[in-house]
């Protein structure tokens, strides 16, 4: 995957999966839903979390959704190409 940009992560599980994958100790990038982060090796990290299975508060859903709806903006001009 040599033209990999971004990836996003839904949840804290999949946030550290890809800390390892990248061989980045997990102590040295919290997870931050809502956030892009740049790596060393210049992959972008956009943290969202995930949507439960089970049934879940509805403020708690409309949280999450509207954490998600604002992150899509900031992953689209992260991957803008510049000029």
């Amino acid at each position: 995957m040599h033209k990999l940009k971004l990836v996003l992560t839904l949840g804290i599980s999949a946030h550290i999966a890809v800390l390892g994958a990248c061989g980045i100790p997990l102590s040295r990038l919290d997870f931050r839903p809502g956030e892009i982060t740049h790596l060393p090796d210049g992959l972008l990290l956009a943290d969202g979390c995930h949507f439960p299975t089970k049934p879940f508060p509805s403020d708690i859903l409309a949280q999450r959704r509207s954490a998600l709806t604002e992150l899509s903006p900031k992953i689209r001009a992260a991957l803008r190409p510049t000029a």
